[in-house]
């Protein structure tokens, strides 16, 4: 009978245990085979147990930290997300189940989702006080520190006296009230929870840090000496001897320096504070202010006090409290929540450093060694990651994050074949890694397979739901690929849902800066410093802004407060790379030598061109080809060997053995850059050949064969990636460009209204626009479009929101009231005034106006530039050029790297005479843009100008009339010899023939005329001259020359002094004394007339289309006689540069003291008295049409122009003689040294005729 008992006990038992099995610990089965599979990098399989787990009744909050990275490892959770939302649906009471998914969602990184789900709980069930402290919780998370509070503040107004954890809700409360700088509130709940509790230590301490963080140092002083030192960690117990000290209490304050010395003997600082104890207050106050925080001695609540300070990310905070916890006990777990804190706070260096501390204590632990491995790659450490990564992988090949890294690793040091290799070993492994996908997607993105790529994400895009993070990746893509308006859209969509998303905010600026949209992506980082907000990632990411626009000592300057804030190999690198475009070699040399880890080929390479541009060529070759050795896919460590070994044209074995596209494209960029387009388009043709797809070498082949003008070429690769890739920003605009560079303005201009279709107001492309109109010499269209960026103006939107702020300042609001119709003179003056305080604003409306100007600053910025382009450009085609190079002076100081700005200055400086400057601007131009062809052709040009130059000149003159009194024929011959100094300032010496041939009347009265006849007189001579530019307003020349007679007659002495003033563009004066001989007849010639004549020009543009220009001469005779000459014309243009058309009239006015004298001896003529032309109240008036043509090529000012000019003049004066005259000119220059002149006169009138022709030959070497 016992047995059967038994029996039936035992069955009982068992069948209990079968049922307990199948129904209790069936959860814990599931959970169990989760946590193996995820510890075996199963992770699908892993979350399809956690699931199990969950619907067999286990806490989802046991299962959240498994679930959320094991998704966050596959990058797909939407099909966890669904049985979540499931599960509320089940329970919609559970609080349990809202705050873990919560808890979820902040682990998968989508924290814009936990407001809503605590949110939508709370619209039905407000009294759960676990979901408000979830969500007062998750606000703080956030830093949005005024919600927390308002939502801490109903919590504990209504939360039950008896509820257990009431202190700890008012501990984390007063820490929010710090964190929101609400001090005193935190000062009251701090008091409260000390007078409520008996554990006061911990409260005492946070006491002494709110006291400390407001620089209240005598409280602190006073409230740490109430705490037990035992309760305080070993650096805070200095503090409470320091104010023990301070307060007099010095046998204490002596304890426990002593006692501290004990445990560490070297301790410096407290050597001397022992020292001090007594005798020196003023030293003891100093080291009490030198401490920012206290921390208790007890593990558990510094424990729980760095995680809370860790999870509400006030990483500094957290990082002390886990030092402080090392120093106490020096576990794994503290030693790898510092470094993972480390992480957190972008802090890389200190991470790897405190991750190889933990390995010390853990030498075998995967988890760590793998956490080192993605802290050496996110810092750029490829190597030293790489090293350990594989070895990994090489353990464990289901590591599926080890391995996408290794990907990750291969593609940002250019080895694509290994990264696709891995890739597609990934994919067919684990086909259910969305995150491997996404990768792959990126990788075709950036080898050059944008279509591809777009479409692998467009798919994976349709999986996900659009799902924030894969659709900013899916931006970052387009961006790479010169999709830019469509990214641009995505990142904006991904801001309107949440403003505090910084990645895509530093993505946005990336995106300005690749759109030349400068003003922008500064904007941006200036408003990441401005909120102290990733200041660093900021300060770095400006000086890279700077070293695109070749503003060097700006991202010098920058650099260098990063170096400040955080020394390490990346700053390091930075730096030296800068100093390097600095051209401070020796400093680049120092600083990158230094350097141990951080992208060591880039090092490489630039610590040899540092080396090779000091002149030590062996050091430099070391260093390239250590370059080599650690990488052989590069390049451009190839690339420099060759340079130094002159050998750069011997490319061939580089074109085989470079086998990868983005070498290809690397090297084929590099020999552009030295001019050698021919051998780069062979390494683009290869490229493309190994890949015809590449997009990237496809648009780089298309921009090469149009700077090197094989402009069919160019079209039809262009046409081809257009119809490839609809509405491409970039293959828009080089077609755009490369239409305007072959001339072809019209289709150039509908091609940049097709981007303006796109995004109408995108200022690179207004400018763009507005420039290919003034090229094309529209300048009225070319002011509209400028207009068009300028309309909607900053200081309306800067008025509009300085009214919303409702700060009551009269100065201020008379500013933005009284300055009417401005572009942005109005934020120029408050901000002028902002920093000078002359509004006297409190703190908080200067920080309000402060923060309004800088969310205009690049507003500001793009319409003062379009504003000083449009009036330089405006100028210029008035002619007023000294104005034009005001405004473009102006520009030059706003933005350095406005080429055309740069260019059009080169201009200005050229056509003033200031060709020293010009090449200096036009070095500045090929300093940023080597490839710019124009530039490098007038800089060729204008550099010729600072050469000697040999020239001859010819010059023959005639002319018959007014009896015997104008008869000669006149030929002067000139040898010369230029010699520049700095090309702007010439001194010439010349070597000179005269001949003199008078002439007679048919029946002429002259005695002895027979004899007189044929007669030639030759003379030789030499001149000095002198031509400079003293500023853009002074100009001068003067010249002193003598000529020497054969026969008969003596020597003279003539010469001139000129100078010339610009008045700003509006009056041009040119005030002159000339020396000259007077040699009109035989008596003339005989009586060695000359003349010394002062004289004024006055010459300026009234309107675009009306020119005036005077001048009056008073003529002085040798022989005491003198003649007023005055003369005005008016000129108006029908047609403008490079073909103008002038139409005018001039009249003059002539009037001689004395009047020609005819002697004679019966009949014969035998001297004329004053023998010259005197006329007597004189006056003539003249039409003339004038025709100009320049078909200079290109149409710059430069040696090198090419000119013709054509004058027909017409009319009568009161002697009542009708003439027409004819002049003609032609200017070409041959090569770049040549230049060839002539130039032709003929009049005809009843009284007086006369010709002439003028020619120059010039070479300059």
């Amino acid at each position: 009978m016992k047995k059967v008992y038994l029996a039936l006990a035992v069955l009982v038992i068992v069948v209990y245990t079968s049922i307990a099995y199948r129904i209790i610990e069936k959860k814990w089965v599931s959970f169990r085979k989760a946590e193996n599979y995820y510890q075996n990098y199963k992770y699908k399989k892993a979350i399809d147990n956690y699931l199990i787990a969950l619907q067999h009744g286990i806490k989802l909050s046991l299962v959240v930290r498994g679930l959320g990275n094991s998704s966050s490892i596959l990058g797909d959770y939407d099909y966890v997300v669904e049985f979540l939302k499931k599960q509320i649906y089940e329970d919609e009471k559970n609080s349990d189940i809202i705050i873990a998914i919560g808890d979820f969602f902040i682990q998968i990184d989508q924290f814009d989702k936990v407001e809503g789900i605590y949110k939508n709980y709370l619209k039905y069930y407000p009294d759960s006080y676990k979901v408000k402290i979830a969500l007062a919780d998750y606000y703080s998370y956030d830093k949005n520190y005024k919600e927390s509070v308002k939502f801490y503040d109903k919590i504990l107004k209504t939360i039950p006296e008896n509820y257990k954890e009431k202190s700890k809700l008012k501990l984390y409360y007063a820490r929010i009230l710090i964190f929101a700088e609400e001090y005193e509130k935190a000062f009251d709940v701090y008091q409260e929870l000390i007078k409520d509790n008996g554990k006061t230590h911990e409260y005492q301490i946070e006491l002494v840090n709110l006291f400390l963080i407001r620089k209240k140092y005598l409280k602190a002083v006073n409230e740490v000496s109430k705490i037990n030192k035992k309760y305080l960690s070993d650096s805070s117990d200095i503090f409470l001897a320091n104010s023990l000290a301070y307060l007099g209490k010095n046998k204490k304050a002596e304890k426990i320096y002593k006692k501290h010395l004990k445990k560490y003997p070297n301790d410096q600082a407290v050597i001397e504070n022992l020292k001090n104890n007594k005798k020196d207050s003023e030293q003891l106050l100093q080291n009490i202010m030198q401490t920012k925080l206290i921390f208790s001695s007890n593990e558990k609540d510094l424990l729980a006090f760095a995680r809370f300070y860790q999870r509400n990310r006030s990483y500094s905070i957290a990082e002390n409290a886990f030092i402080e916890l090392i120093k106490i006990h020096k576990k794994v777990l503290y030693v790898t929540e510092l470094a993972n804190t480390y992480v957190y706070d972008r802090k890389l260096d200190d991470a790897i450093k405190a991750y190889n501390q933990a390995l010390e204590l853990d030498k075998n632990s995967i988890p760590l060694k793998k956490q080192l491995a993605f802290a050496l790659s996110w810092n750029n450490e490829d190597l030293k990651a790489l090293k350990l990564l594989n070895e990994l992988y090489k353990d464990n090949k289901n590591d599926q994050s080890v391995g996408l890294e290794i990907a990750r690793i291969y593609m940002r040091e250019n080895r694509f074949i290994d990264a696709k290799s891995l890739l597609n070993k990934l994919i067919a492994d684990f086909p259910n890694n969305l995150n491997i996908c996404i990768e792959n997607a990126n990788f075709e993105a950036i080898i050059g397979h944008p279509k591809k790529s777009k479409d692998m994400f467009l798919c994976i895009l349709e999986k996900t739901n659009y799902r924030d993070n894969i659709y900013l990746q899916f931006a970052n893509s387009l961006s790479a690929s010169g999709n830019f308006y469509v990214a641009e859209r995505i990142y904006k969509e991904l801001l309107q849902r949440n403003k505090k998303n910084e990645e895509v905010k530093f993505k946005l600026a990336f995106l300005y800066a690749s759109t030349q949209r400068y003003e922008k992506a500064q904007e941006i980082y200036d408003q990441f410093i401005f909120n102290s907000v990733q200041v660093e990632r900021a300060l770095s990411q400006l000086s890279e802004l700077k070293i695109i626009t070749k503003e060097y000592d700006k991202a010098l300057f920058y650099s260098k407060k990063v170096y400040e804030k955080k020394d390490n190999d990346i700053s390091k690198l930075q730096l030296g790379r800068i100093y390097f475009l600095n051209k401070d070699y020796q400093k680049a040399i120092d600083i990158l030598a230094s350097i141990t880890s951080a992208d060591e080929t880039i090092c490489l390479i630039y610590l040899a061109r540092s080396y090779e541009k000091l002149g030590d060529f062996n050091n430099a070759k070391k260093y390239f080809q250590k370059a080599i050795d650690l990488n052989k896919c590069d390049a451009e460590a190839a690339f420099y060997l060759l340079e130094i070994d002159s050998s750069i044209c011997n490319y061939q074995n580089l074109l085989e053995s470079t086998q990868q596209t983005k070498e290809l494209q690397t090297l084929a960029k590099l020999y552009s850059e030295k001019g050698f387009y021919n051998i780069a388009i062979e390494f683009l043709n290869k490229a493309l050949k190994i890949d015809p797809d590449c997009f990237f070498a496809s648009l780089d082949l298309a921009r090469l064969y149009a700077i090197y003008k094989n402009f069919d070429a160019s079209y039809e690769i262009l046409n081809r990636l257009d119809n490839d890739f609809i509405n491409n920003y970039k293959i828009i605009l080089t077609k755009a460009r490369a239409f305007s560079w072959n001339k072809d303005f019209e289709k150039s201009i509908l091609t940049y209204e097709e981007l303006r279709s796109l995004n109408a107001l995108d200022p690179v492309i207004i400018r763009e626009l507005a420039r290919i109109y003034s090229w094309d010499q529209k300048p009225y269209l070319s002011y509209e479009i400028y207009d068009i960026a300028l309309k909607d103006s900053v200081d309306n939107d800067l008025k509009n929101e300085i009214i919303l702020t409702a700060i009551n300042n009269q100065k201020l609001l008379a500013n933005i009231f009284c300055n009417q119709n401005t572009i942005f003179c109005t934020y120029e003056e408050i901000l002028k005034k902002i920093k000078n305080n002359y509004y006297n604003l409190n703190k908080n409306e200067k920080n309000k106006i402060e923060r309004i100007l800088l969310n205009l600053s690049s507003k500001y910025n793009v319409q003062k530039s379009i504003f000083l382009e449009q009036q330089s450009k405006w100028e210029f085609y008035m002619q007023n050029y000294l104005r034009s190079k005001f405004y473009m002076d102006h520009l030059r100081a706003l933005h350095p790297y406005n080429l055309e700005a740069l260019f059009d200055l080169a201009q200005d400086q050229s056509i003033l005479g200031l060709c020293s400057k010009s090449i200096k601007t036009y070095e500045e131009i090929l300093e940023i843009d080597p490839m710019h062809n124009i530039v490098n052709i007038a800089y060729a040009r204008n550099k010729i100008l600072f050469n000697p130059y040999i020239q001859m000149k010819d010059y023959y003159y005639e002319e018959k009339g007014r009896g015997d009194l104008d008869r000669m024929i006149s030929n002067k011959t000139n040898l010369n010899f230029g010699f520049p100094i700095k090309c702007d300032q010439v001194i010439t010496a010349s070597a000179i023939r005269w001949t003199d041939e008078p002439t007679y009347e048919q029946n002429s009265r002259i005695f002895d005329v027979n004899n007189l006849m044929d007669i030639v007189y030759p003379s030789y001579g030499y001149a000095f001259e002198y031509n400079g530019v003293l500023s853009p307003f002074i100009k001068t020349k003067a010249n002193f020359s003598q000529k020497f007679y054969l026969k008969n007659f003596r020597k003279t002495n003539l010469g001139f002094v000129h100078l010339m003033f610009n008045l700003n563009g509006y009056l041009n004066l040119d005030a002159s004394y000339d020396v000259e001989n007077q040699l009109d007849n035989i008596f003339s010639l005989r009586q060695k007339i000359q003349t010394k004549t002062p004289s004024i020009l006055a010459t300026a543009i009234i309107k675009k289309r009306l020119e005036f220009e005077g001048y009056y001469k008073h003529y002085k005779y040798s022989d005491n006689n003198y003649i007023n000459h005055a003369r005005i014309d008016l000129i108006y243009k029908t047609t403008f540069f490079p073909k103008i058309f002038r139409l005018g009239v001039w009249t003059e006015y002539r009037q001689s003291q004395k009047l020609s004298e005819y002697i004679y001896s019966g009949n014969d003529l035998i001297n004329i008295i004053n023998p010259y032309w005197t006329p007597n109240k004189y006056y003539a008036f003249r039409f003339f049409a004038w025709w100009y043509h320049n078909f200079s090529n290109p149409l710059i000012n430069s040696n090198q122009i090419h000119y013709y000019e054509l004058k027909l003049f017409s009319g009568t004066d009161t002697e009542k003689n009708p003439t027409i005259t004819f002049e003609g000119s032609w200017y070409y220059g041959i090569g770049n040294h040549f230049t060839f002149n002539i130039k032709g006169l003929l009049h005809r009138s009843i009284l007086w005729n006369s010709q002439s022709i003028w020619a120059e030959i010039k070479y300059q070497f």
